[in-house]
């Protein structure tokens, strides 16, 4: 069962991955692809400590305490919020936004195909070290890191794609 509920939580939190970056890529494109004005507004609007972040940092720190090592319920509890919170992000943010531009859906796509890789590649290793429960955990934890930086991400990946459209 504990197995079934980290699988329910990487689900979970590859869910709130991708509601909260596609915030973040909409917030750069309002910024005009610059990642000094993004820097600015992410400052400015304390974004760094909003609730969407704290409650990922808040599920990271939760599924690392002994509870969640020892309980399913605890995990499935913590992959509850991950999906309560990307279901509000999307109701909230509904029509709100402007359309996306090609760029935006590349940085998009990008910083998935980026992120799938290092999971990928991290399962696999924690699998062949410890075992498929150890691989499951192990990634969820890495993929709420993600979670957490991925306006970093966002920046890392425009500066790649160059200078504006």
């Amino acid at each position: 069962m504990t197995q079934i509920a980290q699988i329910i939580l990487l689900a979970a939190g590859l869910f709130d991955f991708l509601v909260i970056l596609w915030h973040d890529v909409l917030t750069l494109q309002e910024c005009s692809f610059d990642n000094t004005d993004y820097s600015k507004l992410l400052k400015d609007s304390s974004e760094f400590t909003s609730p969407k972040r704290l409650i990922g940092l808040a599920v990271l720190l939760g599924l690392c305490t002994n509870m969640a090592m020892m309980s399913w319920i605890v995990v499935l509890i913590l992959a509850a919020v991950l999906i309560i919170q990307g279901v509000e992000i999307l109701i909230r943010e509904h029509g709100k936004r402007p359309k996306a531009t090609k760029r935006a859906k590349h940085i998009y796509v990008a910083v998935i195909i980026l992120a799938v890789l290092v999971l990928a590649v991290a399962t696999a290793c924690l699998y062949y070290r410890g075992g498929a429960t150890d691989a499951y955990r192990g990634t969820a934890l890495l993929e709420l890191l993600i979670l957490i930086g991925s306006p970093f991400l966002t920046k890392a990946i425009n500066g790649l794609f160059g200078s504006q459209e």
